[in-house]
């Protein structure tokens, strides 16, 4: 009787997918740690930017950390990888405001979409100025004149007061029936 076991080369129904690298300036050989989205994006990145831009991550770095290898962590290349619960879409336009202009440039946030994802994980991890930068592309022209009911909700959802201003008052030249929208259930009719 022969029982069929896959060998190393055949996947099976319960494998994970590799992971695969992340675009540059997350791919950098000289990178101390990997961040891991949660759809198997690795993200090689710096302890001292992440540092310097979140006291969340200053905090964590500063905790005596064991070597990834006798962590029993899962470890990469020499590195320590790290899982994280963002995509890796939500996960490069942040890291992209913590990385300095010179290596990455800020991010376009003229688009609406995934703003609330980003503007979650500011919050997650303690990035406040992620939230301001954030916060302004709500509030600029670009987006008021073409979604002024989705910066509307977006800003209110996240707690943006002068920005759900600067919204409400852009959505006075529509009719009173706002179009339909799905960041409009991130909010309550109050």
């Amino acid at each position: 009787m022969s029982t069929d076991v896959p060998s190393p080369e055949t996947p099976s129904s319960f494998d994970v997918p590799p992971s695969v690298h992340a675009p540059s300036p997350f791919d950098h050989p000289k990178a101390d740690i990997i961040l891991r989205s949660s759809d198997n994006v690795d993200f090689r990145v710096f302890k001292l930017f992440l540092s310097l831009a979140s006291p969340f991550f200053e905090a964590m770095f500063e905790l005596p950390q064991p070597s990834p290898e006798s962590s029993g962590d899962e470890v990469k290349d020499g590195l320590a990888v790290i899982s994280v619960t963002e995509d890796s879409s939500t996960l490069n336009t942040f890291l992209r405001f913590c990385y300095p202009s010179t290596l990455a440039e800020d991010p376009n946030l003229e688009e609406l979409t995934d703003v609330v994802k980003v503007l979650d994980a500011a919050r997650k991890y303690s990035l406040e100025l992620i939230e301001k930068k954030v916060g302004h592309a709500l509030g600029s022209p670009a987006v008021l004149e073409k979604e002024p009911f989705r910066a509307f909700a977006i800003a209110c959802h996240s707690k943006l007061e002068n920005e759900t201003r600067i919204a409400a008052k852009s959505t006075l030249h529509y009719s009173l029936i706002p179009p339909v929208i799905k960041e409009l259930d991130l909010i309550t009719g109050r």
